[in-house]
């Protein structure tokens, strides 16, 4: 009886001193290979920095696999004051080739309040507009573009600082162009929605402490045909300091934008320029 208790106090003791050698053996080896594409990563800084961009500590060695998506959000208050700087309604089949101020009264100024949202997750943005017209483009007829549109924002280099990306952007109404004049006659063109890719920069430099300077860049142009739309816009001005809601930015800035659509041999070729103040609310 007493031998068989000491055999089996052995075999306890046996299995431990196993269990302690394997510890002190291998036991820092499966610490260290949590995660085996952690240990590779940070070789190639390319990847290593583009990783870390977006999830903030996933090639420490370690690291759980799984990460929590990096979400913001951005809403503007745009009040832009529009000049129309040439405009022409050409009608080639009937030797017409009308300016819109000249030979058909159009008021030469517009004065609209952009409402502008985005949601981000990671570096993927959905944004929508809408352009609250406090004046439009009047005369013998009316112009009409779309006020509604929908785009998406890919963030290519995505740093707090800076931001390079592409984008894409459309909207589910047409642009317009009426004309009803007793000397000229009556004309109605209807152009395809719009379609258009571009590119976007933000840069906010860092180590200015409180408030830092923001500057912003767009550029689009069209895809399809039917519609041909390019824009150009530039803002600048001061980002303030941060609260528990979010950042804040006070901008103003500079838009052109050239719009050419055409139907049934009709076509109207109109070019925009305009300033404009901006708020702009970062979460």
């Amino acid at each position: 009886m007493v031998l068989r208790q000491m055999s089996h106090k052995n075999n306890i003791l046996l299995v431990l001193a196993l269990i302690i050698t394997s510890w002190l053996l291998i036991g820092e080896g499966i610490v260290r290979a949590q995660d085996p594409f952690s240990s590779l990563i940070p070789q190639v800084p390319a990847i290593r920095d583009a990783i870390e961009a977006d999830y903030p500590g996933a090639t420490i060695p370690g690291y759980p696999f799984l990460h929590t998506p990096r979400l913001g959000a951005e809403l503007r208050v745009t009040p832009i004051f529009y000049n129309l700087v040439n405009a022409k309604f050409l009608a080639p089949d009937f030797g017409l080739d009308l300016d819109f101020k000249r030979d058909l009264g159009f008021v030469d100024q517009a004065i609209l309040v952009q409402l502008w949202g985005r949601v981000q997750l990671n570096r993927v943005s959905v944004r929508a507009y809408y352009d609250g017209y406090l004046r439009t483009w009047r005369g013998a007829g009316y112009f009409f573009w779309p006020d509604t549109g929908v785009g998406v924002d890919l963030d290519l280099i995505e740093r707090r600082n800076i931001k390079f990306g592409i984008d894409m952007d459309m909207s589910w109404q047409r642009p317009t162009l009426s004309i009803s004049s007793p000397l000229h006659g009556n004309f109605f063109i209807e152009g395809p929605r719009p379609v258009t890719f571009g590119v976007h920069g933000w840069y906010n430099p860092q180590g200015i402490p409180v408030i830092s300077p923001v500057f912003e860049m767009r550029y689009r142009w069209p895809i399809r045909s039917g519609t041909k739309f390019y824009e150009f816009e530039v803002a600048g001005g001061l980002k303030l300091p941060r609260t528990v809601l979010g950042d804040s930015a006070v901008r103003a800035g500079w838009r052109n934008t050239q719009i050419e659509f055409d139907f049934g041999g009709l076509k109207a070729d109109v070019t925009l320029s305009g300033i404009f103040g901006e708020y702009v609310f970062y979460y």
